[in-house]
């Protein structure tokens, strides 16, 4: 990921430094929730597998199948609220 260019410099960013931009921003000052965390990465799916192996490589497995048990929860979550208003959209249309 690149930032644009700004006055002749060039900033680049890798996905580990995007990734702890939002560590920080979803910690300080208050922590958000966790199912909150996980929905922002499932907008960016490329950091997940780094957000994965940070958990594990410092030791908070148990903070790393929690995240994992999330995506799935609220992964289902979108899904659904997505097919309802697919079909919504496909009842309105039909009538």
């Amino acid at each position: 990921m690149k930032t644009r260019e700004i006055d002749d410099f060039h900033h680049s960013w890798s996905q580990h430094d995007v990734f702890n931009v939002i560590e920080e921003l979803s910690t300080t000052p208050e922590p958000w929730s966790f199912e909150n965390f996980v929905s922002l990465l499932l907008f960016r799916p490329a950091l997940i597998p780094i957000s994965l192996t940070a958990r594990l490589e410092h030791n908070y497995a148990d903070e790393a199948c929690l995240m994992f048990n999330t995506f799935a929860i609220v992964g289902l979550h979108l899904l659904q609220s997505a097919a309802a208003s697919l079909c919504s959209i496909a009842n309105s249309g039909s009538s």
